[in-house]
């Protein structure tokens, strides 16, 4: 008497468990990449900021050394926006003629970007 043991439906589990495999690396593997990538957004929103912040003080160091405010104000096309402050009180955003005035003086410019915003501080 001879015993027959079917192997039938058994390719079906292992390609059930090969798949499984497959997802899990996969998953896996997108994680990572998805991280990778937001942390490259974040550095190039962050080198946005901070071109904002240099723009704005370049435009707020010319105002204040010539007297001459800016016409038009300065416009990021990009949506990057910043803001001046004297001595971090004073809001300066929209004119920085007037500081030139006292010759010694410390502004902080902020530049902001997709949420991140990066500063620099001037004394002269």
């Amino acid at each position: 008497m001879q015993i027959q043991v079917s192997q039938r439906g058994s390719i079906i589990i292992y390609t059930m468990v090969t798949m499984a495999v497959m997802l899990a690396v996969g998953v896996s593997l997108t994680g990572l990449f998805i991280g990778k990538l937001k942390r490259a957004r974040a550095v190039q929103d962050s080198t946005i900021a901070i071109y904002a912040a240099d723009s704005a003080a370049e435009r707020c160091l010319y105002e204040a050394r010539t007297g001459i405010q800016v016409t038009p104000a300065l416009v990021m096309s990009n949506g990057a926006t910043y803001t001046i402050t004297l001595d971090d009180v004073t809001d300066v955003t929209a004119d920085c003629s007037a500081i030139g005035v006292s010759g010694v003086f410390t502004i902080r410019v902020i530049g902001t970007y997709r949420g991140v915003s990066r500063a620099l501080e001037i004394t002269q």
